[in-house]
């Protein structure tokens, strides 16, 4: 069998809505390769990460507690290593998982603030300064972007953001001093510590986010500032702008809704009735598109699945009580729904160094109890409006890859165990295919969704 080279594919100039599979390797290892350039402008720059001084308070059910932080600083941000990357054609977006063995979070600390008493326990002033650290295990940084144009081995990207995921974070105040005064009191609750520790970890990942992102889109992205700003300011979303409209038949009588304004089991209900026509307008329009991925299993050897077609979409169901908002005319129902089993068929290619096919053939992906929170809106005027597509749960997958046996076997254990470990860098991806998909099934009601039963 002869193998093509994988490195020798340019990238296809223009968008990625017109690529080929090929073309889409050859992207992901294009981003694979800026991402690993851009680890020594990490490295330079943000390797130790000096945060300097922040503060922010604390407000919890009986708790008000103002925190200062000074040499705030994290190391371990370049000592990454690159473990898949995940695009979609359709949606136009990329994304690329990170793994950091591990993070570490120094600084020096200043709480102050009261907490009230509970049953026997006394109210108490809560005053107190020292050192803080924290080490986080194995953190999952995805870096997701929407790829505007490619042109060779130029990108521009727009719509970036990172996210980090966590197994394990370990925090410590190992000097902690006891502030001055009569009614000031050192907090020796353990509760206490730990939900200071836990919003000061979340605080300076958020900082963190925003720096490493910048450092990546600018390594990523080759084009002029003032171009990026100006495509991106055209494709950001807006309440009004990005999601798409439907109408109703001639545009001016529109059908009076029917679900319910308060909250409960009759919401339950409608929203349940609603999910029969769904189910079948789900299945009349699958098989459904699925994103591209590249796998690393090792530094030398990739696994490339592409043409997923998924199916038994529609066995969906509601997981929580559904929730509504009526406001101006506009109604808005948000829930958290459940995926049973979703089916696909994809095609793989197991390559070694990035340009040796070393086979390739059909495999199939099963992914059961994923679950997903999905918010609609219909606006006053009928139309239609897809607001939010989050993943909550990617839930479990399992994948076979057809062919060699014992080999392809081997391997298809090893794709499984690192799609559910690090299932992180697949969810931003798998977020805006559940758009594509929504905007696509919204585009063929052309009543008002809420007015359908």
């Amino acid at each position: 069998m002869a193998a093509p080279d994988a490195c020798s594919v340019r990238v296809h100039e223009g968008n990625m809505r017109s690529m080929n599979e090929d073309q889409v390797m050859s992207l992901h290892e294009l981003l694979k390769r800026k991402l690993e350039r851009a680890r020594s402008q990490v490295s330079r720059g943000l390797d130790p990460f000096q945060a300097g001084n922040m503060g922010f308070l604390i407000q919890e059910t009986g708790a008000y507690v103002n925190v200062s932080l000074t040499k705030v600083t994290v190391t371990g941000l370049s000592n990454f290593t690159i473990r898949d990357v995940a695009t979609n054609n359709a949606a136009m977006r990329a994304s690329v998982l990170m793994i950091m063995p591990r993070l570490e979070i120094h600084c020096a600390y200043r709480i102050k603030g009261y907490i009230n008493g509970d049953g026997d326990r006394e109210p108490q002033v809560v005053e107190d300064s020292g050192q803080f650290e924290a080490v986080l295990g194995r953190a999952a940084m995805s870096w997701f972007a929407r790829v505007l144009h490619v042109d060779k081995d130029d990108l521009l990207v727009a719509q970036t953001g990172l996210r980090t995921h966590v197994d394990e974070i370990t925090k410590r105040f190992p000097h902690s001093t006891r502030g001055k005064g009569a009614q000031q009191t050192r907090p020796e609750d353990q509760e206490v510590l730990d939900v200071i520790g836990s919003s000061i970890v979340d605080h300076v990942r958020q900082m963190v986010e925003d720096r490493l992102n910048g450092v990546i889109t600018k390594a990523v992205s080759q084009k002029p500032s003032e171009v990026q700003d100006m495509l991106e300011s055209m494709v950001v979303p807006t309440p009004h702008s990005e999601v798409p409209r439907t109408f109703s038949p001639h545009g001016h009588r529109i059908s009076k809704r029917q679900v319910p304004c308060n909250n409960g089991t009759e919401l339950d209900d409608y929203v349940d009735y609603l999910f029969r026509f769904a189910t079948r307008l789900i299945r009349a329009m699958e098989p459904i598109q699925g994103p591209n991925f590249t796998i690393y299993i090792e530094e030398h050897l990739q696994v490339f699945l592409y043409d997923v077609q998924a199916r038994n979409v529609y066995t969906l169901s509601r997981r929580k009580p559904a929730y509504v908002i009526c406001k101006n005319g506009d109604v808005t129902v948000g829930l958290v729904i459940r995926l049973e089993t979703i089916m696909a068929t994809a095609k793989y290619r197991v390559l070694t160094d990035h340009r040796h096919l070393l086979y390739n053939g059909d495999a199939d992906i099963k992914l059961s109890g994923s679950v997903i929170w999905i918010q609609i809106s219909q606006l006053a005027n009928g139309n239609n409006r897809l607001d939010v597509v989050r993943v909550w749960n990617m839930g479990r997958a399992q994948v076979l890859l057809k062919g060699l046996g014992n080999l392809t076997s081997a391997i298809s254990m090893l794709l499984t165990s690192i799609l559910n470990h690090d299932p992180w860098n697949v969810i931003p991806v798998a977020e805006a295919q559940a758009i594509t998909f929504g905007r696509e099934m919204l585009a063929n009601i052309t009543v008002p969704i809420f007015s359908l039963v």
